[in-house]
This record gives structure tokens, sequence and C-alpha cells, in this order.
């Protein structure tokens, strides 16, 4: 009898011992001996446990404009299905690997991305998805996805700002206790070096990894098993120097030529300063249609407004002087005209009372010789007069001129020096404000 018993043993652990994979596989998936569309603990009170870490292999297409990027990511999964064990068979295989259409016979979890918008899974030239199946039942799923995800970004110190981003997963349909997603212990992500050097961006390798319980569907009964990846990116400022911060230096600059052109050249610093404006507004106009229309103010919205500020007031400026000269000019005629205007009888009345005659009192009016020299010195009385009057006009005239003229000189000095000074200080007070507030963002999120 205990000959037959060992014989019997002995038969049955050569039979064992012939699996192959393909028939070890057709039997643990065999539609008699297991279900897909059941989770591995749908009959123990335990929720399935499973433990997720992802490889980013690629961050792009940041967009501020949407608020959003896209990742190429393997997204890896681990659980135990006990269905599905294969050890106790006598099967001596360190794991079995199922092909993408094999793959469909396994229960898989149902996770997404919360703040995805759009994705999809790699077909070329197959479906990218493998699953390792290990003799204690251990299930190893992977999948390489594209997803397109939600950044709400605070773009308050733009360009000089810095971005977490999240990455959020959870289980679609089976809450907290049906699925219990973790991270796995020993690596919950890993960037490839390929993706640390991003053409706007450089990336922060302190990723952050929570998990919390969140209530989905719009129902506060129900929680789910929440996983949730911040990565931290630093805007390169590069492209902005060069793009923006110093066509605006020198659209500042090159309105401040016209201090030096001559007043009286009205065409010359009209065309510049109007020039300047134009290119400044659509400068700022260029930058602002890439960003989104945020209500509140950033950092970029103060330099362009404070450059064209400056840009604007080196244009009102001139106005001001050319209405000094303007001025001048009209106070010019008006005192010509009045220094041209024959002088008054009673004018000259005066100034012969004024005056010592020509004429001895003695001389007899009566007689001919005498009145004619007597006319003759009347004349010669007006001619002093008027000449008299012309001279105090010219002189009057040139005075005004000259005050006039002066104070517009001094205006286009002191702006020559009083715009490159105010610009300097607003530069000098700017970058620094905007740099501090980078690095203290930085020592928080560290």
């Amino acid at each position: 009898m205990m000959f037959h018993f060992c014989w019997i043993l002995f038969f049955i652990k050569v039979v064992l011992s012939t699996w192959t994979r393909q028939n070890l596989t057709e039997h643990l998936l065999d539609s008699a001996n297991y279900n897909p569309s059941f989770r591995p603990t749908i009959n123990e009170e335990t929720p399935t446990t499973i433990k997720l870490y992802l490889i980013l292999y690629h961050i792009y297409d940041i967009s501020e404009t949407y608020l959003e990027f896209t990742v190429d990511a393997f997204v890896h999964m681990l659980w135990n299905d006990t269905r599905l064990e294969y050890a106790s068979r006598g099967a001596n295989y360190s794991s079995l690997e199922l092909g993408h259409l094999n793959i469909k016979r396994v229960w898989t979890p149902d996770i997404y991305f919360i703040n995805s918008k759009k994705g999809y899974m790699h077909t070329v030239s197959s479906p990218n998805r493998l699953m390792h199946i290990f003799p204690s039942g251990k299930v190893k799923y992977s999948v390489r996805l594209t997803v397109r995800l939600a950044c709400p970004m605070n773009l308050t110190y733009f360009p000089f700002d810095t971005q977490s981003c999240p990455i959020i997963i959870q289980s679609y349909g089976f809450t907290d206790g049906k699925i219990q997603l973790m991270w796995a212990d020993d690596r919950p992500f890993k960037v490839s070096v390929l993706n640390t050097d991003m053409p706007h961006f450089l990336l922060d390798q302190d990723f952050e990894c929570t998990r919390n319980t969140t209530h989905e569907h719009g129902d506060e009964t129900e929680s789910y098993d929440t996983l949730t990846m911040y990565f931290t990116i630093e805007r390169k400022i590069g492209f902005y120097i060069v793009q923006v911060f110093l066509p605006d230096i020198l659209f500042v600059l090159t309105s401040y030529v016209s201090f030096y052109v001559d007043p009286n050249a009205v065409p010359a610093r009209v065309t510049l300063g109007v020039t300047c404006v134009l290119a400044m507004t659509t400068q700022t106009s260029s930058v602002r249609q890439f960003l989104p229309q945020v209500s509140y103010v950033k950092a970029m919205d103060i330099w362009d407004t404070v450059c064209l500020v400056f840009v604007f007031s080196a244009l009102l400026e001139f106005g001001y002087v050319n209405n000094l000269l303007r001025h001048q000019d009209e106070d010019e005629k008006r005192t010509n005209n009045e220094t041209f205007t024959e002088p008054s009888g009673d004018d000259d009345h005066a100034d012969r009372r004024s005056n010592t005659p020509l004429v001895p009192d003695n001389i007899d009016s009566g007689n001919g010789a005498n009145d004619d020299v007597a006319r003759q010195q009347t004349r010669i009385h007006r001619d002093v007069a008027c000449d008299r009057h012309l001279i105090d006009g010219c002189l009057k005239t040139a005075h005004i001129c000259s005050n006039k003229k002066h104070k517009a000189h001094l205006v286009d000095v002191a702006c020559r020096f009083a715009f490159p000074l105010l610009f300097l200080v607003f530069v000098f007070v700017f970058v620094p404000v905007c740099i501090r507030s980078r690095a203290s963002r930085d020592s928080l999120t560290i």
C-alpha cells in the first residue's frame, strides 16, 4: 500500500514538473478558474493593495496660456492575486510574461489621472504594455502613457516664476475600502536624465509624493485613495532677456535720443517719439498674447507698463518744450508789432517837454526862417523818439526770446540726466526683488 502511494506521488510530481509556459498560462487564465471581471480580494474583507511608481521619461509642452503640461510616462503597478499563484503547482518558472492579448484576460486596476485633459496609450508598433506574473501570485503591470495634465500656475512673478505641477492618480470605480493605492516604498518615481533640461524650464529633482483620501464624483459619502506627485519647474529667463528685456531697454534708450535733437526739428522728434511708443506697444502685445487673461498683476505687466510710461513721457516732454517755443514765437511777433508802431502825438509832446529845446526861446516864431528851423527840430525829435522806441522793443524781444529758449534748453538738459537715472533706479529695484522672490520660493519648496 505504501509502495502504491509513493508511486502516485512520484507520478504527480513528474506530471506537474512538465508544465510548459503555454500550458501553465492557459491553465491559470482559463475562464473556469479565473474571472478577470473581479478584483483579487473580492471575497475578502481586506482591500486590494496596489503599489504604484512612475518613470517620467519626458515632460514637455508646458503652456502658460492653457495652464497645462504633457508628460510621457511609464506607469508601473504591483499587486497580489492569489488566483494566479503557481508555486504550489510545481512550476519552477521565475515569472510568466504575458503578451498584450493575454493581458486582457487578467484583472487590472482602473486608475486614472484626475487632472488629465487628454491622454492615450502608445500602440506603435503594438500596445506598449507588459505584465509579469510571479510564482507567489504577485503581478507586475506596466503601461506607457502620454497624458496632458492641468497645472494651476501662479504667474505673479512671471517670467521669474517657479511652478509646482501635480500628477494626481486615483481609482475611478473602487473606494478606499476596495482598492488601496500606495506609492512603492523603494522607488515611487524615477526621472529620465533626458528630461532635466527643457527649453524654457529647469526641472527640480526633489519630487514630493503624497497619499491622501479625497471625495470624488460629487458624493461626500464615498472616499477614494489618491496619490499625488508634485514636481517643481523653474523658468529659464534667458529667452525673455533676449526677446523682451533687452529690446524694451533699447526702446527706452532710443526715446531719450530726442532730448539731444534740436527742439525746432519738430518732425524728427515727433517721429522718433511716436515710433518708440508704437514699438513698445507692439512688443507688449506680442508678449501678452501667450499669457492667460488673469485678474492679478504680473511682474511682466509692471515692466512693460513702466517702460511704456518712460517712452511716452519722453514724447510728452517734447510737447512741453515745443509749447514753450511756440509761445516764444507768438511773443516775438507781438513785440515786433508793438515796436514798429509809430509813436503818438502825445508821446512827441511829452518827449519835447522832457528834452532841452534845440532852438533858443528868443527866436521870433513869426519869422519864416525860424519856422523852418522849428519844423526841422520837431522832425529830429520824432526820429529820436522812434529810434528809442525801436531799441527798447528790440531789447524787450531779445529778452523774452532768451528766457523762453533758455527754459526749453534747461528742460532738455534736465531730462537727459533725470530720465536715464530714474530708469536705472527702476531696473535695479525690479530685478533684485523678482530674483529674491524666486529664491525665497525655492527655499520654501525645498
